[in-house]
């Protein structure tokens, strides 16, 4: 590597090399990425309960590591642009994150109130180190991977590396549940082997092939204000909004499903890994569909259908204990959540002119981060005062959280439409996608098939 590094110019075929070989060990570095990101997202709440946290401790948990993970991305673009190179940020950041999980295993083994706040505290910087080494990797892989690879190529890398992870989230969540007198002991040598798993990606991220070309093109990032007043009354602009609020709703809640399972409805951490990993398995499974749907109609159709089913999933929370239903439900999130990241993903990169897309996804962040942080800051500041309206309190946390996410859906109606001009969609399609143009078309079938019957 250290040929590539000194090499003062590349030949094509070099290039060429250097970029293929990049592509196969991305897909290496990110297996013991999501490792870590997967024990993460599925036992930072549970090890916050294990720990003995209040229901405010677990909202500020969960608002913290959100918060500032969004207010770090207010000056990434200035730093990006200003960057000589992507590698040692990605590096230096990644590294920053493993290194945050050797002390979250170890406040496992203090007593008193520490080990909570020692804990949030230790995920607030990796959330930090997260957020700063997320936009830049992103560029960099945009000028790794040819723009007619890119959909294949990380469609492929995506179900591997989701594989991957949910094997580790379930394999540690019968650890847990088979072992529970050491459960102290697993919850530690789970953080642990996220850390050893984080600092490989580190390594494998320094292996990695940085073309000259990044850096060639002009970037702008002007700030956050200017981006404010130039977008949000647009449809950028309104998009940012509706995903923010619904970032909000969602995250009212969700922080206290983790609580509710394990607290309330006294499930087996395995139980609970079983409903954390349907989503991402359902997207693995329907991922490709879901791409082609958006080829097909736009993103911000396809985007509101998403929006709505990401909305109604705490609904059958409310009415059932049962594990089976739930796992059912789980599915609808999957398709819900999974199609509306692709969506959102596509139409930013679609919407954002590409000198100002690093900037602009990055204040996108800004402003989707900080409804994810007053959501879970005010769940659990709010949540424990709400009344009992079903079995359980945390079930009027759900209720509360179902209704603003259908008050956020009504937002992403206000996105103008992008479908292509001239693609007509089936009944099915109609259906769904646009239920008024069906029950228009359905009404005039109804009336000309009237008028055309002899007298």
């Amino acid at each position: 590597m250290e040929e590539i590094l000194t090499k003062p110019v590349i030949s094509p075929y070099d290039d060429r090399r250097y970029r293929s070989k990049t592509m196969r060990l991305s897909v290496i570095e990110g297996a013991f990425a999501v490792i870590t990101i997967g024990l993460q997202e599925a036992f930072y709440v549970p090890y916050l309960n294990f720990l003995g946290a209040s229901k405010i401790q677990i909202g500020i948990g969960a608002a913290l590591p959100a918060l500032v993970m969004g207010l770090s991305q207010l000056w990434i673009p200035l730093l990006l642009v200003r960057a000589k190179r992507y590698k040692p940020i990605v590096a230096i950041s990644t590294l920053i994150h493993a290194l945050c999980f050797i002390p979250l295993g170890l406040v496992i083994y203090m007593s008193g109130p520490a080990p909570v706040w020692s804990a949030i505290s230790a995920v607030v910087v990796a959330s930090i180190a997260f957020g700063c080494g997320m936009a830049a990797w992103a560029d960099w892989m945009s000028h790794i991977v040819p723009r007619r690879r890119r959909g294949k190529y990380f469609g492929i890398r995506n179900r591997l590396l989701t594989v991957i992870q949910l094997a580790f989230v379930v394999i540690s969540g019968q650890m847990l549940d088979h072992i529970v007198s050491k459960a102290a002991l697993i919850f530690a040598m789970i953080w642990f082997i996220s850390s050893a798993a984080r600092i490989v990606s580190a390594i494998g991220l320094m292996l990695q092939y940085e073309p000259a070309q990044i850096h060639a093109h002009p970037r702008h990032s002007g700030n956050f204000v200017q981006f404010l007043k130039s977008n949000i009354s647009g449809p950028l602009g309104t998009y940012g909004i509706a995903m923010a609020m619904l970032s909000f709703a969602a995250n009212f809640a969700a922080p206290f499903f983790a609580v509710y399972m394990l607290n309330d409805l006294k499930w087996s951490y395995l139980q609970y890994t079983l409903v954390h990993i349907t989503p991402p398995l359902v997207i693995i499974l329907t991922i490709g569909l879901l791409g082609k749907l958006c080829d097909r109609l736009g993103n911000v159709l396809p985007m509101r259908l998403f929006a709505l089913c990401a909305a109604l999933n705490p609904v059958l929370w409310l009415v059932t204990h049962n594990h089976l239903l739930l796992l059912c439900n789980q599915v609808l999130a999957g398709i819900g959540w999974g199609g509306l990241a692709l969506a959102s993903f596509n139409y930013t990169i679609h919407t954002i002119d590409r000198r100002y897309r690093v900037a602009y996804i990055a204040y996108l962040n800004v402003i989707n981060y900080t409804g994810v942080a007053l959501g879970a800051f005010l769940g659990g500041l709010i949540g424990p005062m709400l009344p009992v309206i079903l079995d359980y309190q945390l079930q009027s946390v759900f209720a509360v959280s179902a209704a603003m996410r259908l008050c956020a859906v009504l937002l992403f109606k206000m996105i103008p439409a992008d479908k292509p001009a001239h693609y007509k969609m089936n009944a099915a399609e109609r259906f769904f996608f646009d239920p008024k143009l069906s029950l228009k078309v359905g009404l005039a079938r109804t009336v000309m098939s009237i008028l055309r019957r002899p007298l």
